[in-house]
């Protein structure tokens, strides 16, 4: 049965209070209106069963209607668009109705390689010259295949699909500043002879059209209405299914049920260094590690339990299916800890040393050489000492914000060195650090890896706390320019970073644990301590390529500042470069809120300088000039 015209006033109050509308209607049909919007996609089903992911290309749209086509329902389906229409109309000047259809696959169009192809339908006489060209534009950016999308414009009385009659009156089009245009994808994700779709093609192509109509929709509110957006992105979807909470929810806690990184350190690390020295740097030392916490298959069974099928927001699908990935080759790892397998896992979650990485790392080790024999290493503050410190950093983002989370403590599983583990900075009870480096080492894990984990608990996904996927790059890149902000990343440290990403390399070219440690001090100059720590590292689980993404991510972070990104947003959570266009997106859609707690060294008047000059554009090399 279809809405009374008791419901239809339901509706109507509803939309008036602005107010989220889900309504299921018959033969499958749905109604979702977000919020007060000018605009709504629409979608009528001309063939019964619907077999042409019509229905969830319209899902993820921020006000859409999906009905039969079916001609008893269109007198009703014409009675609800117009009490929308008129509400919208007098709510904002004007109110674009966008009906799409799937087309026919031309013989002409070739199976392989796939191309989007669109037939825009504009009404004759229409008034959107410029939103129609805004949609145009916008599909011809959709990229399958590498191939740009094909988008046809044609002129049209009526812009319906075929065999169906306009879903509103063209009277009430001509009096009220309704608007209509209609658009015709060709279904090129569906497979030939079949109903079944290419699921990855789908995906793809779901996600760039929902991007262009908002693009569209965006033109068309600020030209013809009173509504004014700052952003295409603001007029996407707050209001979430609670799938999507169910499915954040459930692969930030798959995640958080392991650490890798706390796996594959090394529980020996001090014997080991002993046995190397007495073998007199000849022979590898044998690491032991701690009992994997999970077992990697039944885990794996339950991540990819998970539904991600029932997400119908595009971008956060996209963002949910990285992660689902991203967790399944840790888990791989945890399989393949200390076996010959390890190293090749970890370089597809890392990636290689590309050459001008390696050229920047020779640059820096190859001009800090009369620095390194001038630093000292005095005044060294022991683990007690240093863990004070972080309790009184701790202690003043508590009193800033009651709900800041994290803590510190030291261990007996380490014997030197310190890592975070979700949230807790973990030091080795034997650790000692330099004073003129203790600040710099408090602001690269409490007011970046710490900071960046409360502020992601504080987020209505969890996800934000355990990690997006490959977030670690950007994350240690940025918690590398804390330390360049407060005024502690010295010569030693350059040196480290350089030093990390040329052991990568060595090692994911095959060179062995005494082929690297000789690499660093016969070829670079480092101490015989430091180089087994770094080689150390390098080496752990059976070649661990993570250590390279510590200069790397420098690199990109400059770049993304001096591109104009917010510094503020990175602190959102823990976040990947490539994921900050995302967290942009999600912010001004409101379903990501601003960072809770900002870091302290972000705050001084000598960063607030840097940062001013690192926005202009700034290298690595230029940062190491101007600390000079």
């Amino acid at each position: 049965m279809w809405l009374t015209s008791t419901q239809t006033k339901r509706i109507a109050d509803m939309l008036r209070s602005n107010k989220t509308i889900r309504r299921a209607l018959p033969d499958s049909g749905r109604l979702f209106i977000d919020r007060q919007l000018p605009f709504i996609c629409v979608y009528r089903n001309r063939g019964g069963v619907e077999n042409t992911g019509m229905v969830k290309m319209m899902a993820g749209q921020t006000a859409y209607l999906s009905v039969s086509g079916d001609k008893k329902h269109r007198k009703a389906t014409s009675e609800l668009l117009c009490c929308i229409a008129e509400i919208m109309t007098e709510r904002f000047g004007a109110f674009l109705i966008l009906e799409v259809w799937p087309g026919e696959m031309p013989e002409s169009i070739p199976v392989l390689p796939p191309q989007a192809h669109f037939n825009v339908h504009i009404p004759k006489n229409s008034e959107l010259e410029e939103t129609t060209e805004q949609l145009q534009t916008s599909l011809c950016r959709i990229r399958t295949s590498k191939l740009s999308a094909q988008v046809q414009s044609l002129k049209t009385s009526q812009p319906a699909p075929p065999g169906i009659l306009p879903c509103i009156p063209t009277k009430l089009l001509k009096k009220s500043g309704i608007h209509w245009i209609g658009l015709e994808i060709t279904p090129i994700y569906i497979k030939p002879d079949s109903t079944e779709l290419y699921p990855l093609l789908y995906r793809a192509v779901r996600r760039q059209f929902s991007r262009a109509l908002n693009q569209t929709f965006f033109a068309f509110t600020n030209r013809h209405t009173t509504h004014r957006p700052l952003h295409f992105q603001t007029l996407g979807r707050r209001a979430m299914i609670k799938s999507v909470w169910e499915v954040d929810e459930l692969l930030a806690k798959i995640s958080n049920s392991f650490d890798l990184l706390k796996q594959t350190t090394p529980i020996n690390t001090e014997s080991a260094w002993n046995a190397f020295r007495r073998n007199h740097f000849e022979k590898p030392p044998r690491f032991l590690y701690r009992p994997r916490p999970v077992d990697p298959s039944q885990t794996k069974r339950a991540l990819f339990s998970v539904p991600l099928e029932r997400i119908d927001d595009p971008t956060l699908q996209r963002l949910f299916l990285d992660k689902q990935l991203e967790i399944d080759r840790e888990l791989t790892l945890m399989t393949d800890l200390n076996s010959g397998s390890f190293k090749f896992g970890s370089l597809q979650l890392h990636g290689p040393v590309n050459p001008d990485l390696r050229k920047l790392a020779l640059d820096l080790l190859g001009n800090s050489h009369h620095r390194r024999e001038n630093s000292s290493r005095k005044n060294q503050v022991t683990a007690d000492d240093f863990l004070m410190r972080v309790n009184n950093e701790l202690d003043f983002y508590r009193r800033e914000n009651k709900d800041f989370k994290g803590s510190a403590r030291i261990s007996s599983e380490m014997y030197a060195g310190m890592l975070v583990s979700q949230g807790e900075l973990i030091i080795g009870n034997n650790s000692a650090f330099p004073e003129s480096r203790c600040d710099a080492l408090i602001q690269h894990e409490v007011g970046t890896h710490i900071l960046t984990w409360s502020n992601g608990l504080a987020q209505p996904l969890k996800l934000l706390a355990a990690g997006l996927p490959r977030y670690d790059e950007f994350q240690e890149g940025l918690a590398v320019l804390a330390e360049y902000l407060c005024g502690g990343l010295d010569p030693q440290r350059i040196d480290v970073l350089a030093a990390r990403v040329l052991a990568v390399d060595a090692m994911t070219t095959n060179a062995d644990f005494v082929e690297v440690f000789r690499l660093l001090t016969k070829e670079h100059g480092l101490t015989q301590r430091s180089a087994y720590l770094i080689t150390m590292r390098v080496f752990r689980g059976g070649g661990f390529a993570k250590d390279a993404v510590y200069l790397r991510g420098l690199v990109n972070v400059l770049k993304y500042l001096g591109s104009g990104g917010s510094l503020d947003n990175c602190f959102a959570g823990k976040i990947g470069g490539e994921h900050m266009p995302v967290i942009e997106e999600l912010l001004l859609r409101r379903i990501l809120t601003p960072p809770a707690v900002r870091p302290t060294y972000s705050r001084s008047p000598r960063a607030i300088d840097k940062l001013a000059e690192i926005a202009q554009g700034m290298t690595v090399q230029d940062l190491i000039t101007k600390r000079r």
